[in-house]
């Protein structure tokens, strides 16, 4: 197989290799990266190849019905938030996912307030 930076360079337009790169700035940053749908996934992928570290800042924010999606998913470790099927490519999935773990972390720490 390809190295990953091989890959991308051959495979991959430089969207992929922005996306990658954000990933792994995120994920340094210790900053949640939410993935949502095939081209997302397929960078975090890169960038968990590049540092595996980055693994642990993931969050799939949805599966979508694009070919091969789930594929990458599993590659990542990834259980995706939402299951909506998606094919729309704008970030739908990864809003409403981003909007869901706000939601969350408000709730727990309103919770945290009342255990005090």
């Amino acid at each position: 197989g390809l190295d990953p930076r091989t890959a991308l360079a051959e495979l991959g337009g430089p969207e992929l290799a922005v996306l990658a790169g954000v990933a792994l700035g995120a994920a340094e940053a210790r900053a949640v990266v939410v993935v949502d749908g095939f081209a997302t996934s397929v960078a975090a992928l890169v960038a968990v190849q590049l540092e595996p570290a980055v693994q642990s800042s993931l969050v799939a924010g949805q599966r979508s019905r694009e070919r091969g999606h789930d594929a990458v998913l599993q590659a990542l470790g990834c259980e995706p938030l939402l299951d909506l099927r998606l094919r729309a490519g704008e970030g739908v999935g990864a809003v409403l996912a981003a909007s869901l773990l706000l939601q969350g972390l408000a709730l727990r720490r309103g919770t945290a307030r009342v255990d005090r």
